[in-house]
């Protein structure tokens, strides 16, 4: 199944138009990103392996995504996280770090506070791409 987004302007205005994944966007036609950076509360954050079939395919990243169509990134980012690792967020309200825009892309950077242990990070199961095998680990802050 088709996977759509809803198109914005240079403004961050939705144009009412919305997007196929996968086909090339228009001049000055941007769509919405998020990530989460997921923290254990001791000192542990949480990454996902890229899919080898994407662009910087096996790197270490955050759980992310594009929004789908009628989502907004507070919703798109619950989605993500659940869908890439299993992980709900319940109650825990995201805090949003910031928005980086890029050629076609406005990414907003989110954070949040959740107990997890790697044991509750699970693969996704469908056939799109995603974490494979669910790979995660716990990176610590170097002293």
């Amino acid at each position: 199944m088709a996977e759509y987004w809803d198109v914005y302007d240079e403004n961050r205005n939705k144009t009412g138009a919305l997007h196929r994944r996968g086909d090339p966007l228009g001049p000055q036609e941007y769509h919405l990103v998020v990530e989460i950076w997921t923290l254990d509360g001791q000192g542990c954050v949480l990454l996902t392996r890229r899919d080898l079939r994407k662009r910087f395919g096996g790197l270490w990243e955050c759980p992310g995504g594009s929004a789908l169509a009628g989502e907004d990134s507070r919703t798109a980012v619950r989605r993500e996280l659940r869908e890439e690792t299993g992980l709900d967020l319940g109650d825990a309200e995201p805090e949003l770090l910031g928005t980086t825009v890029y050629e076609e892309e406005f990414v907003d950077t989110y954070a949040v506070r959740l107990p997890f242990a790697l044991a509750d990070v699970r693969p996704p199961r469908r056939g799109r791409e995603s974490a494979p095998e669910g790979r995660a680990f716990c990176a610590r802050r170097a002293k």
